[in-house]
């Protein structure tokens, strides 16, 4: 286990597992906020001192996650602050649903803000050369190509070269000063852009809820793209340890993230082997391809042999919103399922919520 993400400690959201009655986007934004916004924006006492608003201080919040109350997001109240219409810019193959989302509604509404405008773009160039957005949705298959575009990158975003939100904000200007390069769109310029990964967030506490408090023993991940690098981050940053297994039909793809994962790159047709002789599969499989996203996508056969893999008692994620066939094939086999579902809900939330955020650290 040699990978990069392997390296450094647990960083769970909830340390001794998700607690009873506990509100799972809430703690995903606090953790989100803590790890990928607040220390972009120093403030008077050095650039050594991160900048926080009330709800990423550790010291005002607790650990991220962990026995936190409510998120109450319109209640803060900065002198000054007067949050305008959030105007949002999309891109990818699903952008023109995405901005219409009532997921993508109700999560800015929850942060305090209103859609002023929502538009989808034909392609990077395209949504970076428009001035008006403040939010930035970028979607398959345009998460690998922005972050390689967008020098100032958020610490996930920069692990996994990943962005999945782009936040136009003056507080990415002192991304430089932390590792993060010279900023797009100028660094003394108010359009300067920033690149988030929130779905390897929003894809942790999907696993967290699914493992329960426990460690998985072995997890699957079916696909080797964008999403499911910020998957194997999610993975990684909850269990180090973790026997996380990739495979995809791009075999070169699966041995990459493989590598910088501390993982194993395992073919599709050699995945029944690595469970012979046991009474169950692995205690999570995920499947990040968009095998299952629409009808048409069903339509060949799934590249994976799942019927060996899904066993009574295991979880199956499927990040993709629809009820697929292998999300009713996994319930008929006895498997705890999660849809895409919570995973957007999460996702929209954290977008919401880091716009949210940069608006009260430019009012500081």
């Amino acid at each position: 286990m040699s990978g990069g993400w392997t390296r450094g400690p647990a960083r769970p959201i909830w340390p001794g597992g998700p607690p009873s009655g506990v509100d799972a986007i809430s703690a995903v934004v606090r953790a989100c906020l803590a790890a990928e916004i607040a220390q972009l924006a120093p403030d008077h006492a050095g650039p050594d001192t991160p900048r926080m608003s009330s709800r990423t201080d550790p010291q005002r919040t607790g650990p991220p996650g962990h026995e936190l109350p409510g998120l109450d997001l319109p209640g803060l109240d900065l002198p000054g602050l007067d949050l305008p219409g959030l105007d949002i810019g999309a891109i990818g193959t699903t952008a023109a649903h995405a901005v219409g989302s009532p997921m993508l509604a109700r999560a800015v509404a929850d942060a305090g803000l209103a859609v002023a405008s929502a538009r989808h773009f034909a392609d990077p160039a395209a949504l970076m050369a428009d001035p008006d957005w403040r939010l930035g949705v970028v979607l398959s298959p345009w998460k690998r190509t922005l972050a390689a575009e967008l020098p100032a990158l958020s610490p996930s975003a920069r692990a996994t070269g990943v962005v999945d939100t782009v936040l136009r904000t003056t507080v990415a200007r002192d991304a430089s000063q932390h590792g993060t390069g010279h900023v797009a769109g100028g660094a003394d310029e108010p359009g300067a852009m920033l690149g988030v990964n929130t779905n390897s967030w929003a894809a942790q506490v999907v696993l967290e809820l699914l493992a329960a408090g426990r460690a998985p023993a072995e997890i699957v991940l079916l696909g080797a793209g964008a999403s499911a690098r910020s998957v194997a981050l999610g993975v990684r940053r909850a269990w180090p340890r973790t026997d996380l297994v990739i495979s995809a039909r791009a075999a070169p793809a699966a041995r990459e993230l493989a590598a910088v994962a501390g993982a194993r790159a395992v073919l599709a047709d050699e995945l029944p082997a690595l469970f012979d002789g046991r009474r169950r599969g692995p205690a999570i499989m995920v499947n990040s391809t968009t095998w299952g996203e629409t009808a048409q996508s069903q339509a060949a056969p799934f590249a994976f042999p799942v019927e060996a893999l899904l066993t009574p008692g295991g979880a199956f994620f499927d990040l993709n919103n629809r009820l697929s066939d292998l999300q009713a094939q996994a319930l008929r086999a006895g498997c705890t399922v999660s849809s895409g579902t919570l995973m957007q809900r999460a996702t929209h939330a954290c977008r919401a919520a880091l716009v949210r955020e940069t608006l009260e650290l430019e009012a500081v």
